[in-house]
C-alpha cells in the first residue's frame, strides 16, 4: 500500500514502516522486564480483573504493587499511597473515561481527560508539578485503550524529543509542545490522530500481540488496548532509520 498522508499530525507511514517499527521494538525491548510486551499483557490482564471488581482487590494489588516496587513509580517517596488510596482516588474519576478509546477520542470533551489527569496527578508531586510518570502509569492500566505511559527515561527525555514527533504534536495542537505534565492531553490528541489516519498501526499491533503474547485470554485482552499499541509502535519508530 503506499504511503498515506496524515492531515491531522501531518506524517507520513507506510504499512512495512509501521511493521518494522513493530519488529524494532521486539528486538530492542523484549530482554527487558519494563518493556517486555508478555509482561507488560500480564499486568494489563490483572488490571482488567481488578476494575471489574467493586472494592479494591488482590488483581489490583498485584498491579499496585508491581508499579510500586518495580516500576519505582513513587520513588524518592519515604510514606508513598496505599493501594487502598490509589483506587479510591482513580475510583472518582468519570467512569465514561473508562471506555473511552484513542480511535474515538475526537468526540470527548478534553477536559473530561484534563480532569482524569489532574485527579491522578495527586499521587506524587515532584519539584516540577504533578508527577506525569507516575499519573499516566495509573491511568495506562485503569484505561489502556487511551492513556499512553510516559515515563522520564525513555518517553519523556528520548522517544518525544524527536523533532519530528514534537514538531507534528505542536502543528497539531497549535501550541509548543514539551513532553511535561501540562501537555499531555495534547499528547494523546496527537496519537488519536495517528490511530484515526493509519489504523494499520493497530492492525500490525495486533499480529505483534499473536506472536508474542502466549496466554491467549490475555491476547484478546491487549488487542483492545490502543494507548499500548502506540506505546510499542514509536519505540520502535524512532529506532528507524530516517527516511
Amino acid at each position: 500500500m503506499s504511503a498515506e498522508k496524515c492531515r491531522t499530525a501531518g506524517l507520513r507511514f507506510t504499512r512495512k514502516t509501521v511493521t518494522e517499527a513493530f519488529q524494532m521494538h521486539g528486538e530492542k525491548y523484549s530482554e527487558q522486564r519494563d518493556w517486555n510486551v508478555d509482561y507488560h499483557v500480564e499486568l494489563l490482564t490483572r488490571a482488567k480483573k481488578g476494575w471489574a471488581q467493586e472494592q479494591c482487590n488482590d488483581d489490583f494489588r498485584h498491579v499496585y504493587l508491581e508499579l510500586r516496587n518495580h516500576w519505582q513509580v513513587f520513588r524518592p517517596m519515604k510514606h508513598p499511597p496505599s493501594a487502598e488510596r490509589v483506587w479510591g482516588l482513580l475510583g472518582h474519576i468519570n467512569r465514561e473515561c473508562q471506555a473511552i478509546k484513542l480511535s474515538s477520542m475526537k468526540e470527548v470533551p478534553s477536559h473530561e481527560m484534563q480532569e482524569a489527569l489532574t485527579t491522578t496527578g495527586k499521587l506524587k508531586a515532584t519539584a516540577e508539578g504533578p508527577s506525569l510518570m507516575a499519573a499516566s502509569k495509573f491511568l495506562h492500566f485503569w484505561n489502556p485503550r487511551l492513556f499512553v505511559i510516559v515515563d522520564r527515561k525513555v518517553m519523556s527525555e528520548y522517544v518525544l524529543q524527536h523533532a519530528w514527533i514534537k514538531n507534528s504534536i505542536t502543528a497539531l495542537c497549535g501550541r509548543l509542545f514539551e513532553p511535561d505534565f501540562d501537555h499531555y492531553v495534547d499528547f494523546l490528541r496527537w496519537c488519536s490522530a495517528l490511530i484515526r489516519e493509519f489504523p494499520f498501526i493497530l492492525e500490525a499491533y495486533r499480529a505483534y500481540i499473536e506472536r508474542n503474547v502466549r496466554n491467549r485470554h490475555s491476547r484478546a485482552v491487549a488487542h483492545e488496548c490502543e494507548a499500548a499499541a502506540i506505546e510499542r509502535f514509536l519505540l520502535g519508530a524512532v529506532e528507524l532509520p530516517p527516511g
